[in-house]
């Protein structure tokens, strides 16, 4: 039975702001029971296709410590259900959909806070219901740290099976460094990530779409030509099912870490390439309110509001650690 848009959209109070140009929006979406959810999208327009990125929020809270976010700590994480999950993305078409043609390109991207296999369940009840709607997404990611990944990467691939759509559901996983130990020192509490490669070659055979293996670049950290290199071989084993992702990078006020100007990465993907790897670039976007608030989107998340998402988690929020 198919989700109709129309019926979602009770029962909510929704809260949008966007930059300037109208591209990228904020979402405080508050249910009848008092649970707030802050979200983002943005609209694209590059070589003639029009796109609309919906990054719904996977839950509240963070259970990592990741040095590359912007949520400095781990925060306690409150479960979304199902319904809030399809919410959000019901909640930004409903904004949306007037202003935009009816072939626009919709994809929806479930990035966290925290890492979204710690709701698991919920989530992939979402992504079945998306696909049984009348809401035109193309296509739904899911990023992952590889936390949990035994349980977590099998039921993705089940589930894309199931819903029997090439490229439908597609998996994103944060890289960032191949070097085991380095990797830890910025994303830690996470397994070896030579371990798991067997498994997300599993889910890009299918899934039939390659997993993107994102990689912010960081001045002095993994941008150097020997590293590049690296990441070069590791997807040209593998070319229709490893893609490496590079991403440009927003710092977090007040961090040590500075991103490759993004003039370099038309270099850096051209000499990957050439060496044999499948390759995709994703500069971030950002703008300003009219109320001059920088709002700015990488690798799929919004980095406006979190705070305040913060504040907002609500009473019952169970832990991770």
């Amino acid at each position: 039975m198919q989700h109709r848009l129309e019926l979602l959209s009770s029962d909510r109070e929704v809260n949008f702001r966007s930059s300037v140009d109208g591209n990228i929006g904020e979402y405080r979406l508050r249910f009848a029971n008092g649970k707030q959810v802050a979200f983002g999208d943005f609209v694209s327009r590059r070589n003639g296709i029009i796109r609309h990125d919906i990054n719904a929020s996977a839950l509240l809270g963070c259970n990592m410590d990741c040095a590359l976010l912007c949520v400095s700590a781990k925060q306690p994480v409150t479960i979304l259900t199902d319904e809030q999950l399809v919410q959000q993305v019901s909640a930004a078409l409903l904004q949306r959909n007037a202003e935009l043609p009816s072939d626009t390109l919709r994809a929806v991207g479930f990035l966290g806070e925290g890492e979204p296999a710690a709701n698991r369940s919920n989530i992939l009840t979402a992504v079945r219901r998306l696909a049984d709607s009348d809401f035109a997404v193309d296509h739904v990611v899911l990023s992952t740290t590889g936390w949990q990944y035994e349980n977590f990467i099998p039921a993705l691939q089940q589930t894309a099976v199931e819903i029997g759509r090439s490229g439908f559901l597609r998996l994103q996983f944060s890289l960032f460094h191949m070097d085991q130990k380095t990797r830890q020192q910025y994303i830690p509490g996470t397994q070896p990530w030579t371990e798991m490669v067997s498994v997300l070659d599993q889910f890009a055979e299918h899934a039939h779409f390659p997993v993107r293996y994102n990689v912010p670049l960081v001045q002095g950290v993994n941008d150097d030509e020997a590293h590049l290199q690296h990441l070069a071989d590791f997807s040209a084993k593998n070319h229709s099912g490893r893609c490496i992702k590079l991403s440009s990078f927003n710092a977090p006020s007040g961090g040590q870490l500075c991103p490759v100007p993004t003039q370099q990465f038309e270099g850096i993907s051209q000499m990957m390439r050439e060496r044999g790897a499948t390759v995709k670039v994703f500069i971030a976007d950002q703008a300003v309110t009219t109320d001059g608030v920088l709002l700015h989107v990488n690798c799929g998340k919004v980095h406006a509001g979190i705070e305040h998402a913060i504040s907002d988690v609500l009473e019952g929020a169970r832990t991770y650690s």
